[in-house]
């Protein structure tokens, strides 16, 4: 019995021990396989720009970045792709043509030397959900961001100006910051942006073009800076959620701004105004309180019609009573007439004048 099971022994080794050698190297072979690949995988995500993991995916070339962007599946704009762009200039030339309907990104330029974003660039991206712009950039054309589908922007403040239509119809834009360097805001830069909910105009801007908020329904909240010496035509028109607004002593302009915001209910107009254009204020119909700035002269045709909840009225200066234009307050024999013989009564003049609520009867204070 020894001596065969030594026999068996040693067939068994000489047959299976090989193999048994064989299959542990073989593992070896493929372990060690497996470290290799994951590591060259690890080295792939960090250093290549063709990388399609869509997480600081890094592209040095437009062209490169829409083949990348063409071989992605469809994502959504809660889960976009996250991508670094090393552009310069001559790259930004017709680079809205790059995106893909139903891929979203989040574009990174921070790196790039990239000095202008040009007219239409973006426009019409829905797929573009979020940007950072590098310091290098010091204007944004017309139309460069109209109907994108941003939720929040930062501009950098190297920028100096604000195009026309910028962000025209921008409309999951929430948030926007100006810096201080912006001197201008074109027309339309933000007209519709319906989600828009606050806004503060630095102290560097000097302008505020032409419908340039209007139809901003969310807007609650504007601080206009004290360097602003104009505000163009229905800048705020049917900006429902507004409720107060102070005019800045710097404005000395301004056209029918503010027309038809119904949730305003205070306005402090600054002493540098000379003169209230026709609707400025018109239909807005929650607006208890008014302070009109000593300079003042003139009140054009309905630039308060359709105030009918005004209750109080101060007069900063002396208006003539020229200046007064044709239903200035809309229709005086429902409104307002009262308050206008008793400012330009001999006893009248500058002050406060209040009435009830719905009352037609005004008193000096």
């Amino acid at each position: 019995m020894t001596n065969r099971y030594k026999r068996d022994t040693l067939s068994y080794k000489r047959a299976y021990v090989p193999k048994l050698r064989r299959e542990t190297n073989m593992k070896k072979t493929i372990f060690l396989t497996l470290i290799l690949t994951l590591a060259l995988i690890a080295c792939d995500i960090l250093n290549n720009d063709d990388d399609d993991n869509g997480d600081g995916t890094t592209f040095t070339s437009r062209e490169a970045f829409r083949q990348w962007l063409e071989k992605q599946p469809t994502n959504t704009p809660e889960t976009p792709y996250r991508v670094k762009l090393n552009f310069a200039d001559a790259d930004m030339n017709n680079f809205s043509s790059v995106f893909n309907r139903g891929k979203y990104v989040h574009i990174d330029f921070s790196d790039s030397t990239i000095t202008s974003i040009g007219d239409n660039a973006f426009s019409s991206r829905g797929e573009l959900v979020g940007i950072i712009l590098p310091d290098s950039v010091t204007s944004i054309g017309d139309n460069a961001f109209s109907y994108s589908g941003l939720t929040s922007v930062t501009i950098p403040n190297s920028v100096t100006s604000i195009g026309d239509n910028t962000f025209y119809n921008c409309a999951s834009l929430t948030s926007v910051t100006i810096p201080n360097s912006v001197t201008s805001i074109g027309d339309w830069a933000f007209r519709d942006c319906g989600k828009l909910a606050s806004i503060t105009i630095p102290n560097s801007v000097t302008g505020i073009g032409n419908t340039a908020f209007s139809g901003c329904g969310k807007l609650a909240s504007v601080t206009i800076g004290n360097s602003v010496t104009s505000i163009g035509n229905s800048a705020f028109y049917n900006c429902t959620s507004l409720t107060s607004v102070t005019i800045p002593n710097s404005v000395t302009s301004m056209g029918n701004s503010f027309t038809n915001c119904t949730s305003l209910t205070s306005v402090t107009i600054g002493n540098s105004v000379t003169d209230i254009a026709g609707g400025t204020f018109r239909e807005c119909t929650s607006l208890k309180s008014v302070t009109i700035g000593s300079s003042v002269t003139s009140i054009e045709q309905r630039a308060f019609d359709g105030c009918t909840g005004l209750t109080s009225v101060t007069f900063q200066g002396t208006i003539p009573e020229t200046g007064f234009k044709p239903y200035a307050f809309g229709d005086s024999s429902t409104n307002i007439g009262d308050l206008l013989s008793k400012y330009l009564a001999q006893d009248g003049g500058i002050g406060t004048y209040t009435r009830e609520s719905g009352g037609t009867t005004w008193t000096k204070q």
